[in-house]
């Protein structure tokens, strides 16, 4: 093929998948087949769909009728027969525990609003309890750490986060203009969500750009700028699809994955979930690829009922951020690629890299939390033609040596020497200029 880049004539590109997306082939077909290819993998993947639906509804429907035969127990113990000597210890435990979720249920319905938000139900943490019950070793460990967080969090409810005002935002615009397109885009969602009385729920968005044009920064001060918590997920590792929704039990080191840690033991309904270079595991067959877990979560129907498969354990993912970054899109799957609302990132202006290099020192510096320690502006046109993250690394090393100094004030010492001389002069004694 004289253009990689291109189809060749008469034909499209075909990608199909295992029924369990581990792996993925990619082939050439002719083009009047694809749609007819594409339609039966969208049935295939609906009819696989029910069958876990009506596997879920069952387990509820047994959950539910053990809860009605702990209730009935327990009204036989109120109304005066004494049953506890024909009971376990453990019995009495889980009927106790189950009555104190149902106190929870109860204190819950009055607490719900727009603020605080459930991502669970309180049978899903007793199903958890009975399977603790039954286990033992390392898993039975596990399970009852995880279901101590539960009971200690003592309630299903968890913050919604949002801003106080849309100050913050404008203040992040200011601070990193190369993305207003995108502050402006989640003012609009924020302002919506105010009209309508209803908790703010962002589309999911993805970041294309060159690399060190600040993605993965601006998600981070995006997060700061609606008070939310964030969660950054590195894709250009192996990873496998348990890294969201938790690995099988068959395994002796299943654990549970990175969306129930963020919202379930989390604090915020809607923390930031960062899909950091979403484009690198796209392009891998060698391993069950971790975005192949994401098309369910990131439509706002399907993510109220998502399972974590290592705790069996159903909760609401709906209000969650997701922020993907990639260098370029063409690699991304189109029915994933769809899920989002696409943003170009251009390379900041002259002016612009400036503006974004002192936010970078301001915020490291701001991280380490020392108090009365300030940055030298003027050191930002030194630092402005980096990328973010390693603009991050030279001020944060520059502090140490500042501190170990006994001053807390930056000075150019305290960076690297080539820094500043490779702004003035580069390879072969030329001279090097920067438009900033």
């Amino acid at each position: 093929m004289e253009n990689p880049d291109t189809d060749p004539p008469g034909f499209a590109l075909y990608r199909l998948y295992q029924d369990d997306y581990s792996r993925r082939h990619d082939m050439f077909v002719p083009s009047h087949l694809k749609d007819d290819l594409e339609a039966e993998s969208k049935r295939r993947f609906k009819e696989k769909e029910a069958e876990q639906d009506k596997l879920i509804a069952l387990e509820k429907a047994q959950a539910r009728e053990e809860a009605i035969s702990s209730s009935k127990a327990s009204a036989s113990t109120d109304s005066g027969t004494d049953n506890n000597s024909f009971k376990s210890k453990e019995q009495i435990e889980l009927e106790k525990e189950t009555q104190a979720w149902a106190g929870i249920d109860e204190s819950d319905r009055t607490r719900s609003s727009r603020h605080r938000y459930p991502v669970f139900k309180s049978e899903q943490a007793l199903a958890l309890r009975k399977r603790l019950s039954k286990s033992d070793g390392d898993e039975r460990a596990r399970l009852d750490q995880t279901y101590q967080e539960l009971v200690q969090a003592g309630t299903t409810l968890r913050e919604i986060a949002r801003p106080k005002s849309l100050k913050s935002m404008e203040t992040l615009a200011e601070k990193q203009p190369h993305m207003k397109e995108v502050v402006h885009f989640v003012m609009a969602q924020i302002n919506m969500a105010r009209r309508s009385q209803k908790p703010v729920r962002l589309q999911p968005m993805l970041l294309v750009g060159e690399a060190g044009v600040g993605k993965t920064h601006f998600a981070q001060a995006l997060a700061q700028a609606l008070s939310t918590t964030i969660h950054i997920q590195a894709l250009d590792s192996d990873l496998t699809s348990s890294v969201f929704l938790g690995s099988d039990r068959k395994w002796g080191n299943s654990q549970h994955g990175v969306l129930f840690e963020t919202v379930v033991l989390g604090r915020h309904a809607n923390p930031i979930i960062v899909l950091d270079e979403i484009d690198k595991p796209s392009r891998s067959m060698s391993y069950a690829s971790p975005v192949s877990s994401l098309y369910s979560v990131l439509e706002p129907v399907s993510a109220k009922g998502v399972r974590d498969i290592s705790l069996m354990f159903e909760f609401d993912a709906s209000q969650v951020t997701w922020i993907a970054t990639a260098n370029t899109a063409m690699y991304l799957d189109p029915p994933l690629r769809s899920r989002f609302r696409e943003f170009h990132i251009m390379p900041p202006t002259a002016a612009e890299c400036l503006v974004l290099a002192e936010e970078v020192m301001r915020a490291s510096i701001e991280s380490l939390g020392i108090k009365g320690f300030k940055p030298d502006v003027s050191l930002r046109r030194h630092l402005a033609h980096l990328p973010a993250r390693q603009i991050s690394q030279l001020t944060l090393e520059a502090v140490a040596n500042a501190v170990a100094a006994d001053r807390k004030e930056l000075r150019q010492v305290d960076f690297p020497r080539w820094l500043f001389e490779d702004e003035a002069r580069g390879q072969g004694g030329k001279v090097r200029q920067y438009l900033h």
